[in-house]
């Protein structure tokens, strides 16, 4: 897959100049298939693996900055739904992109990319932007002086760079679950965050200065809301179309995970209407047995749309084998490896059975259609509207749907208007999948009163009705497969609803707008009502197999004792094997809110392997 290296460093340095120079050699002797992009004094940016119609490198005039990634040039507005035009990077636009130090690319651009551009009147200063909302990661490190800006690890590791484990990142992350830190997971790596613009200053001794160019919270709490229904509806609609339109017309041929829930649907319709006709494969995948079963939805949309292959996949979880994560390969930040292993494995080998160059999906429509986000539904109408007699059988709602009583709903949005929300408020339900761990770790992020992250690590308060609403955003982008060299090509994973219009336009509606005559996403049905088959419409529960994954766990419990009990987790003591053991016994149908944590020891353990240089290598390398 795509990749790129760019070093930076004092041209007037003399040791400087001798690494930068050094790490060049090793480069060209080491690193295969790249090709430069850039290469001025005090920087050299390079390349590797360009994907057709999307993943390349955009060369400004003059040398003036490099684009890394795609780009596409904003439509004029929301009700536009015409695919977006790919981003003319003359020298005007160059130009105008350079005087604001990269902000014109977050304004009046969206992608996937990472720019690197040079000042032009500040010697030695190189400024490093990752896009909003875009999966290519964007790490940095350093060696003898020069930093070197990267995306797979894999390549430092070529290039004989040595990297260590931050034990207390994982102990922040045993300790909070899915409770994300913004701790290094190397010591010698740092991750610049979606919608970060890193400021390397050659002739400064000290770390470079991180600056937040975008911020959800400023879209989230505008005091510009889109609040006409009819309006929202239709820009919504507007956006989806066109966001899906112009990442599906790079690709011949495109397979859809399709669930038949309500995001997967809208994809699926909007895929339908594609302007170069690419073709189509839905994809589901489904427990045999279980006591719920998605196909009859799936079909449903399948059929709604006419796509010409639905490929039904069955996961028989109970036989199921997860010794292969061991073959994972190294990453600069451990992922959720099951999902690759699982149904994500079977769609891409669909994908590429077929030549089909991109997995679509619905997700992030749960989160950024305000459906994560139901229970702050009273505190988003406070905030905009203040007390009002409408928010009461507004409350009702909300009552109705979290199963909950209208005052308690009422007085909790009451209380966190009047004193500020807090991480108090929330910090049950970030915890709740968590008790495998050391006790102390858990309490540790008990103690925490920012929520640990760059977009609101420097808030004086906790803006959960924004965070509920970010969904996969909030983590370390996933790029890479784990189980693939970083150099082999195989189908993109495309995610519309994450593309940065649909976000910040999502956002830029209320809560209370999406959940439309109490419906959870009800503005998101209504704007697509026309699109989508109306009993999907109309569906309010999601179809599980209950179970299945406590079967899997109990099927392969000696590996994942074996694989704990005598790893890095365990020897520092971070996580308890006694209770770990008491589940793997046979409580483990009894405490199925467990099993995603032990999957998440497995993610860190094996990950930690890679750079743990006491430990004999057991994972593929």
């Amino acid at each position: 897959m795509f990749r790129y290296l760019a070093f930076i460093w004092n041209s007037g340095d003399r040791s400087q100049a001798e690494a930068a120079k050094a790490l060049s050699l090793r480069a060209n002797s080491k690193l295969q298939g790249f090709s430069v992009a850039l290469n001025r004094r005090g920087l050299s940016v390079i390349y590797a693996d360009p994907v057709p119609n999307t993943y390349d490198a955009r060369i400004m005039p003059n040398e003036s900055g490099v684009v890394l990634g795609f780009l596409y040039r904003r439509n004029a507005s929301f009700e536009d739904d015409s695919p977006a035009r790919i981003a003319d990077l003359g020298r005007e636009q160059s130009r105008e992109i350079v005087r604001s130090n990269g902000r014109r690319l977050i304004s009046h651009y969206w992608g996937d990319y990472i720019a690197i551009l040079p000042d032009e009147t500040i010697p030695n200063l190189t400024r490093v932007l990752k896009d909003p909302t875009g999966n290519l990661p964007c790490f940095c490190t350093s060696w003898r002086g020069v930093t070197i800006v990267f995306s797979s690890i894999s390549d430092c590791l070529d290039l004989q760079l040595q990297f260590s484990v931050n034990w207390s990142f994982v102990a922040r992350r045993i300790g909070g679950g899915v409770f994300d830190t913004d701790l290094n997971c190397l010591n010698e790596v740092s991750q610049v965050s979606r919608g970060e613009c890193l400021h390397v200053d050659s002739n400064s001794a000290s770390s470079p200065r991180r600056m937040v160019y975008w911020n959800p919270v400023d879209f989230a709490e505008s005091a510009t809301a889109i609040d006409n229904e009819r309006f929202a509806m239709k820009a919504l609609r507007a956006t989806v179309r066109s966001v899906a339109h112009t990442l599906a017309n790079c690709h011949d041929g495109i397979l859809l995970r399709l669930s038949g829930g309500l995001d997967s649907s809208i994809i699926a319709s909007c895929l339908q209407k594609v302007p170069t006709s690419p073709a189509i494969t839905a994809f589901t995948c489904y427990v045999p047995h279980g006591n719920s079963d998605e196909r009859r939805w799936a079909r449903l949309a399948a059929e709604h749309v006419a796509f010409t292959e639905h490929i039904e996949h069955p996961l028989d979880m109970k036989h199921f084998r997860v010794d292969g994560i061991l073959g994972m390969r190294p990453l600069a930040a451990p992922v959720p490896l099951m999902p690759y292993l699982g149904g994500s494995a079977n769609e891409t080998r669909a994908a590429e059975a077929r030549g089909h160059t991109a997995i679509f999906s619905g997700d992030g429509g749960d989160s950024i259609f305000g459906g994560e986000a139901v229970g702050l539904v009273i505190d988003d109408f406070l905030s905009r509207e203040h007390l009002k007699w409408r928010i009461i059988p507004l409350a009702a709602q909300v009552a109705l749907y979290k199963d909950s009583l209208a005052w308690k709903i009422l007085s909790d949005g009451l209380r966190r208007w009047c004193f500020g929300p807090q991480m108090r408020d929330f910090r049950e339900r970030l915890l709740m999948s968590t008790g495998l761990g050391d006790k102390t770790l858990r309490n540790s992020v008990r103690d925490e009163t920012s929520y640990p992250h760059a977009w609101f690590r420097e808030l004086d308060r906790v803006p959960w009705r924004t965070i509920w609403r970010m969904g996969n955003l909030l983590n370390t982008p996933s790029f890479y497969d784990p189980f693939r060299d970083a150099c082999e090509m195989y189908p993109q994973r495309v995610a519309p609803l994450y593309a940065q219009p649909v976000v910040e336009l999502a956002l830029s509606i209320p809560l209370y707008v999406h959940f439309l005559r109490g419906y959870e996403r009800g503005l998101a049905r209504r704007a697509f009502a026309d699109d989508i088959p109306a009993a999907i419409c109309r569906r309010r529960w999601k179809d599980r197999a209950p179970g299945s994954f406590e079967d899997m766990t109990m099927g392969n419990r000696e590996f994942i004792r074996e694989t704990l009990g005598g790893g890095n987790l365990a020897a520092k003591e971070l996580i308890n094997t006694d209770a770990i053991d008491d589940l793997l016994g046979g409580g483990g149908r009894d405490k199925s809110s467990f099993v995603g944590e032990l999957y998440a020891f497995m993610d860190l353990e094996l990950w930690s392997r890679h750079f743990d240089a006491s430990r004999g290598q057991r994972v593929a390398t």
